[in-house]
């Protein structure tokens, strides 16, 4: 029997097993998406990966993808339908879709929390620097500034303009 290790274990069961439950891969390539699948008369644009997490890790675009193909869904938050191939009730998954709007939502909400993981990064990085401080922050509108000078020409904003003078 075939043991599944990686992406392309992946593409290999789902080419051996799909065509028995209706699944049939009509184009195959390596860009991105790796696939155009049909069930049932619909084509879907997928992707395989061996974890689904893997979708998000390498940076692909949800609104340019259906489905993701994956051996093991450790993915909790997507918004795509997701095959799990090593669950033997794979070929019952929904293969709704969701709306453009949906796709565009989560792939921007995913891009942020990706900006903030690597400002996060970043800043822990930086504070181990004895006596230089990476951001100044603003107490008011709980924002980061760059430098000293930068917060105090901001905190201007957040003072009676009769003050400012």
């Amino acid at each position: 029997m075939f043991v599944c290790e990686n992406e392309l274990g992946v593409i290999v069961v789902f080419a051996q097993e799909g065509p028995e439950h209706g699944f049939y891969i009509k184009k195959i390539q390596s860009a991105f998406p790796d696939a155009i699948i049909e069930k049932d008369g619909r084509r879907y644009r997928a992707e395989f990966e061996f974890t689904a997490s893997a979708f998000d890790t390498h940076g692909h675009d949800h609104r340019e993808c259906d489905l993701v193909i994956c051996w093991e869904n450790d993915c909790t938050y997507t918004v795509l339908p997701t095959i799990a191939l090593s669950n033997p009730s794979w070929m019952d998954t929904d293969l709704e879709l969701p709306s453009d709007a949906e796709k565009a939502a989560h792939y921007w909400a995913l891009r942020a929390m990706r900006a903030e993981r690597a400002l996060e990064a970043l800043v822990k990085k930086q504070d181990g620097r004895p006596g230089q401080p990476t951001s100044y922050f603003c107490d008011v509108c709980n924002t980061y500034w760059p430098s000293q000078a930068a917060l105090n020409g901001h905190q201007n904003a957040h003072r009676p303009k009769e003050l400012i003078q």
